[in-house]
């Protein structure tokens, strides 16, 4: 563990960043997705009032969609990565 070279640290670092703003929008995803859920329950009469609200929501759950395929990609990118270089490095130890 003390000889990890520079790159395996910077790449492990990096997916931990990656997979911290991932989540953080995952939960914020959540959270409008719960909103949708509640606005679609309302009475048809509150549904006309709401409309606004609930075309804002469904634009941000859409825009949503591209940065966190984005970066579900690069984060399992940079673990398969980080895993197989560390690996290489173990085995080339022997």
């Amino acid at each position: 563990m003390g000889n990890m070279p520079i790159g395996l640290i910077l790449m492990v670092v990096s997916w931990g960043l990656i997979t911290v703003v991932l989540l953080g929008m995952l939960l914020y995803r959540a959270k409008l997705a719960r909103r949708e859920d509640d606005s679609l329950k309302l009475r048809r009469a509150k549904y006309a009032d709401m409309g606004g609200e609930l075309e804002t929501v469904v634009a941000k759950l859409n825009w949503l969609r591209r940065p966190i395929i984005t970066l579900t990609t690069m984060s399992g990118t940079l673990l398969l990565a980080s895993a197989s270089v560390w690996a290489w490095t173990e085995f080339a130890s022997f």
